[in-house]
């Protein structure tokens, strides 16, 4: 059994009295052109597959397309968020949700890192 402890917003202390299968991850940076999702779906389906579970330690968003951000080149924008008449952020958030639904049993801490403030 796993047990989770918030220590702070962004702190949490995880206690197994079993082996149980764990995946940690960050800096996933989904939106990104770069984010190798065949990689990461592979990894999360044999962590459900184990009945284990997932951190996903922040910065699962890239969201650096965003209105005036300085960070962003409109050639680093995946074209799929880029529609006429909806929000570039609601087309991201859509589409991860999408994504992770499959796991949601399997997600046991869902952190957030600097990309999500």
């Amino acid at each position: 059994m796993i047990q989770v402890k918030r220590v702070q917003n962004d702190s949490h202390i995880v206690t197994t009295g079993t082996h149980q299968p764990l995946l940690i991850v960050s800096d996933v940076h989904y939106d990104s052109l770069k984010c190798d999702r065949e990689s990461l779906k592979k990894h999360l389906d044999m962590i459900k597959a184990k009945n284990g579970q997932v951190i996903i330690n922040g910065d699962w968003f890239d969201v650096m397309g965003c209105y005036r951000d300085p960070r962003s080149k409109s050639a680093d924008i995946d074209p799929k968020y880029i529609q006429r008449g909806r929000q570039y952020i609601d087309l991201v958030v859509e589409d991860s949700f999408e994504f992770l639904k499959p796991y949601k049993e399997n997600l046991l801490i869902f952190n957030y890192g600097n990309h999500e403030c």
